[in-house]
């Protein structure tokens, strides 16, 4: 009798072995890559911080969802983007935040939910006379029927592809910051961008007064967590679904945009 006990307990004793106590984070951590450049504030390096940590949207996300949902360790690597995907090809880092592309579904995983939904809304100027007229607007066509001039920067593939190329007379600036003074000054008639990253720079130039946001939307960029075909954390694709829809529902993902949108 005592050796059936013996041999059941060692039986158990190695049966629980096989699945570890999901209390206790990984050993081996998860290398998220993100491109050496900062996006503000969807991820950006704090100069004043004395561990290089990385802060904005994303990187609350997915702190959230990977150190404390999922109870994982989590390592960053900022690299050039290019080289940053080909890591993640070829399995050297486990996963990226980006549009899916069919040619990156050839070699990653997608969640089923994005965790960021990006607008291009279309602001303007407090006082426009077309105000009424442009929070209809539905498509470019309605801007070339009105007449508007939009302004944006040098090398905007976005405002190049939906906006320039159907004849829209556009006026071009070097840099992103400069984008709110041109329209706050009336010298163009909107502004087409994303309202996570451009309501930064707005309340960061003391412009909220000046610039209205409209409830025009022209089209929306979905942006998912893409693992790696080649890391062992595509075994964990069912529970990084099922965390992220909870964080959507539970609104945790809201709350976090909510902080940033009004630019904290």
């Amino acid at each position: 009798m005592k050796n059936k006990i013996l041999l059941f307990l060692f039986s158990v004793t190695a049966l629980l072995s096989l699945y570890p106590d999901s209390s206790e984070p990984s050993e081996n951590p998860i290398t998220w890559v993100l491109s050496e450049e900062d996006w503000r504030p969807i991820f950006y390096n704090d100069e004043l911080s004395l561990d290089n940590s990385i802060y904005g949207f994303w990187a609350d996300v997915v702190k959230e969802l990977f150190v404390q949902r999922l109870n994982m360790k989590l390592e960053i690597k900022r690299l050039p983007w290019v080289r940053g995907q080909l890591e993640i090809k070829n399995g050297e880092s486990d996963f990226m935040i980006t549009i899916p592309t069919a040619e990156r579904e050839t070699y990653t995983l997608v969640t089923d939910e994005p965790i960021l939904n990006l607008y291009m809304q279309i602001f303007t100027y407090a006082g426009h006379d077309m105000l009424e007229e442009i929070q209809k607007i539905q498509s470019v066509h309605d801007i070339l029927r009105m007449g508007l001039i939009p302004v944006t920067n040098l090398g905007n593939g976005w405002h190049a592809e939906h906006i320039d190329s159907y004849g829209v007379k556009t006026e071009h600036i070097r840099t992103d910051e400069s984008l709110a003074k041109v329209l706050a000054n009336r010298r163009v008639d909107i502004l087409i961008d994303a309202p996570l990253t451009m309501s930064l720079q707005i309340n960061k130039l003391g412009l909220s007064s000046q610039i209205l946001m409209t409830d025009a939307i022209l089209d929306q960029t979905d942006f998912h967590v893409l693992v790696s075909k080649k890391s062992p954390l595509i075994n964990h694709m069912i529970d990084i679904n099922r965390v992220l829809h909870e964080m959507i529902i539970d609104g945790t993902i809201d709350l976090i945009y909510g902080k940033y949108i009004n630019g904290e």
